[in-house]
């Protein structure tokens, strides 16, 4: 069975996003998901306050979200 985070929980979305980011996996329906429940700037701002503490994870951001967008949803105080 694969796994699927749960729609409900911003952070659970992020942490599988970015566990995608960090092996630099392939994006796929599941990955896409965690951004199109009605809190995408929430998760993507989750995302990018956690790849201020980590330079891989910035490094590979611009692959997968547009980092200028997470930017700004952080610097509105979105992230979880």
């Amino acid at each position: 069975m694969r796994y699927s985070p749960n729609p409900q929980n911003t952070k659970e979305r992020a942490d599988y996003a970015v566990r995608v980011m960090l092996r630099r996996g392939n994006t796929s329906r599941t990955f896409c998901s965690c951004f199109e429940n009605g809190d995408g700037d929430q998760v993507s701002a989750t995302i990018w306050k956690r790849a201020l503490k980590n330079e891989k994870l910035m490094a590979v951001l611009p692959k997968y979200i547009v980092s200028d967008m997470a930017k700004e949803a952080y610097d509105k105080g979105l992230a979880a």
